[in-house]
């Protein structure tokens, strides 16, 4: 028995052995991944991550206020994803995991560039197997492919407003057609220069998005958040606006790359590379909802020592259309020294 155990643990060996060697010799480097701020990645999350018994997310809601316009109706809720926390996860403008359902967002998560940019997926989608295939492993070191100069990934979008949550990619054809996964019979538009989104739902509302979040990330900026701006029903237009806040991330993001020589190669290895950013990221927070006799304010303070200027959401107030306060909440977020 301890022969046969001894033979086992082996073979076993061997075989991750040569996984690890196989799979070093066919990647150069590491994906670069980028996020959204914190507030706006809180609301994605419900996009990634459904709630749902198939999931495990329970869904843990306390009603706010519902604005209701002729058959249309807003709900505001705070709500807490319990999927639990990531590493150095940081809060969003209403705490950790929990995030204020009021208007919408949608958000990205950029894999190497922005579909977009000159070197982005939009670029280089449609490269064949073919035509990859045909890179020699001696050339494989310089080529912009495999190198990862050029983009062949889509970025993620994840979207929610409404009660609604899902997440989508665009294709690289030339509208870009925006696709949900899974399938969703909403009917996602946008621009060609990326810079808004319209959303339509079956009841015709739309939703438009274009009140970007640019985020910076060492000498790249691009969008990583579209805001909802307005809402147009059959009974009337809801009107949304935000502040402007330049937020800085305190966490130092550390991307490393280890380079290996192919077996057929002759060239040299490229030496590790690391490299330390700390994102600056111009957020948006919700400042006003405005709707047909009635408006909603959001007030928020910035004292936060976990990130520098970072918002914290600390009252909302409901008034009509005579300023008169229906509704006043007040919040308490308390922070946790780790």
């Amino acid at each position: 028995m301890r022969l046969l155990l001894f033979r086992l643990t082996v073979i076993l060996l061997i075989t991750i052995c040569n996984i690890n060697v196989y799979s070093q010799s066919q990647i150069n480097d590491l994906p670069v991944v980028s996020l959204p701020s914190p507030t706006a990645a809180a609301l994605g999350k419900y996009g990634d991550i459904p709630v749902g018994k198939y999931t495990g997310i329970s869904n843990v809601e306390i009603p706010v206020y519902n604005l209701s316009l002729g058959k249309f109706n807003l709900p505001i809720t705070l709500n807490y994803h319990s999927a639990g926390l990531k590493v150095e996860e940081m809060a969003g403008w209403a705490g950790l995991n929990w995030s204020l359902s009021a208007g919408g967002v949608i958000t990205r998560t950029v894999h190497n560039k922005a579909d977009e940019g000159p070197q982005g997926y939009w670029n280089y989608a449609n490269y064949s197997d073919a035509e990859l295939l045909t890179i020699t492993s001696v050339d494989i070191v310089t080529n912009p492919f495999w190198f990862g100069n050029y983009d062949t990934e889509p970025d993620m979008f994840y979207f929610n407003f409404s009660g609604i949550s899902g997440k989508f990619v665009l294709d690289g054809s030339a509208a870009h057609v925006a696709h949900c996964i899974p399938y969703n019979n909403l009917k996602i538009e946008h621009n060609s220069s990326l810079t808004s989104f319209t959303i339509t739902n079956t009841n015709g509302d739309k939703y438009i998005f274009d009140v970007r979040e640019i985020t910076t990330a060492g000498t790249t900026d691009y969008t990583s958040s579209w805001y909802l701006s307005k809402i147009i029903t059959q009974a009337g237009t809801v009107n949304l606006s935000y502040y402007n806040n330049l937020e800085y991330s305190s966490i130092d993001n550390l991307t490393e790359a280890d380079y290996t020589t192919l077996i057929a190669s002759t060239s040299k290895p490229k030496a590790a590379e690391n490299l330390h950013s700390a994102p600056e990221i111009v957020s948006k927070v919700l400042q006003q909802i405005d709707a047909p006799g009635e408006t909603i304010r959001f007030f928020v303070s910035r004292n936060r020592r976990d990130i520098i200027n970072g918002s914290a959401l600390d009252s909302l107030t409901v008034q009509d259309y005579n300023s008169a306060v229906k509704k006043d909440l007040v919040l308490s977020i308390v922070i946790l020294e780790m």
